[in-house]
């Protein structure tokens, strides 16, 4: 799997995004053209070759040609995204990123998401920041954007709207259910734009990363900052195809007193309620007494909820809780139908990138009570169903795209459609399965309402100048 990875220990900008692409790889020449079929004009690209504390790196500047009014509506950027050539994926993605920036900016002023006007994040420089960087992660072939917490930099920002508090209302409001680091240098480390993009498009995350590294690409901001070099990262890579990581919370609690039957009700009510898995293992208790110790393992966010259901129907006094980290396959879900019965079947994905089919126990069993079908033969024939739909091992594309001038828009996607297989049986005599199968597979920024002030000169890094930035 094809992954960006997002260094930002100097935070992030939209243009340092599209720097670090362009450093590692990504020509400028296909950039500039698909720029063009933006339907707006007055401006020019360049780059300029940098170094901060002694570390080459590129600007991405966006000159500005002619005057621009810099205040559109999320209904007018999203007709200039989609008078584009940029191709689906790349669209869809500058698409996300403004409608986050405008969730962000309607929260922060309690307005409907339409009524929000983009004031700097709706200027053509930053239009043009999102788009280019969204194209060069569809461009590089990018499958996933990783990144690491962001700083947020510290002190005030002053907009149009007076001075605000570092980080803004749009930047907060874009990472929220993100992990951030706040403090840093007196001045925005992380902008609007910058933010947006994470929010949107990344996964941050602060965990060890096992990458094969193909190539890197460093983005700078304008000037030298005291304590960092003011620089973003992009590493471009290749992450184990089947394995994922995610972080749980085990709950675990001794029993002593429980029947069989109440530890057995509880395990089903602790899976109903969302539990990802629970166990019981025995246990010698004080005074040598028989016990268990109950385990219920859950996301983070349904920790309270499960606590609340262990208190309730056990007698425990206390629960033990630990964050956990664990690794784990790719997987996705489907169906299959044997005859006029649909079986659900779990597919995982494992790290040589293969699938493995797991017909769901429950639709086998009834479909073998029913027919008188040997269980291993319905499990069988559910599993060559799913095993043999026509995408079922497929790679999800990830192709470099083509000159924009070269034809219309892509419709290629990343990852899997979810996928449906038919597949007729008989039973004869003692439950054979006899089946003919046939398949189907269905494809089934604003910154800120906030009006900040709009340099259109070279100096426009957002965060990163010796003046006060024009986005907050």
């Amino acid at each position: 799997m094809r992954i960006a990875y997002l260094d930002c220990f100097s935070g992030i900008a939209g243009d340092m995004c599209v720097a670090a692409l362009l450093d590692a790889g990504l020509p400028l020449d296909e950039l500039r053209s698909t720029l063009d079929s933006l339907p707006v004009r007055g401006f020019e690209i360049s780059t300029e070759a940098v170094r901060r504390s002694s570390i080459h790196g590129l600007r991405f500047h966006v000159r500005l040609t002619a005057p621009d009014h810099g205040h559109r509506g999320l209904g007018e950027i999203r007709a200039i995204l989609r008078a584009s050539r940029l191709p689906e994926p790349a669209l869809e993605a500058a698409l996300r990123v403004f409608e986050r920036l405008a969730q962000s900016e309607a929260r922060a002023h309690a307005i409907p998401v339409e009524a929000v006007h983009f004031h700097e994040v709706g200027a053509i420089d930053c239009i043009v920041d999102i788009a280019a960087a969204c194209w060069g992660f569809h461009r590089l072939g990018v499958e996933r954007i990783l990144a690491s917490p962001p700083p947020t930099g510290s002190g005030f920002v002053r907009c149009a709207h007076g001075a605000m508090p570092i980080p803004t209302p749009g930047a907060l409001g874009a990472l929220v259910g993100s992990e951030v680091v706040f403090g840093g240098p007196p001045l925005e480390l992380t902008t609007p734009t910058g933010a947006a993009l994470l929010g949107a498009l990344a996964e941050i995350t602060s965990e060890e990363l096992a990458l094969r590294v193909d190539g890197f690409g460093h983005g700078a901001g304008a000037r030298e900052l005291p304590d960092r070099p003011n620089l973003l990262r992009v590493v471009l890579g290749t992450l184990d195809a089947g394995r994922e990581s995610d972080e749980v919370v085990e709950l675990a609690t001794n029993l002593d007193q429980a029947s069989a039957e109440l530890l057995g009700y509880v395990l089903e009510r602790a899976l109903a309620a969302g539990a990802l898995d629970a166990w019981v293992l025995p246990a010698t208790m004080k005074k040598g007494r028989p016990g268990a110790v109950l385990h219920v393992l859950v996301e983070p966010a349904r920790r309270l909820a499960l606590e609340e259901l262990l208190f309730r129907e056990t007698r425990t006094l206390g629960i033990r809780r630990q964050r956990l980290r664990r690794s784990k396959l790719a997987r996705r879900e489907l169906q299959v139908q044997l005859g006029s019965d649909a079986v659900g079947v779990k597919c995982r994905r494992l790290p040589d990138g293969s699938w493995r089919a797991q017909p769901e126990f429950d639709d086998v069993r009834r479909i073998a009570e029913r027919t008188g079908a040997p269980l291993w033969d319905v499990w069988e024939a559910a599993q060559h169903a799913a095993q043999h739909l026509p995408a079922f091992d497929a790679e999800p594309a990830a192709a470099p795209e083509p000159p924009p001038a070269a034809g219309p828009r892509s419709s290629a996607t990343s990852g899997l459609r979810p996928l449906h297989g038919h597949a007729h049986f008989h039973p004869h005599g003692h439950g054979h399965l006899h089946h003919h199968r046939h398949e189907h597979d269905h494809g089934h920024e604003h910154d800120h309402g906030q009006g900040h002030s709009h340099d259109p000169g070279p100096d426009r890094d957002r965060g990163h100048l010796d003046e006060p930035p024009p986005l907050a």
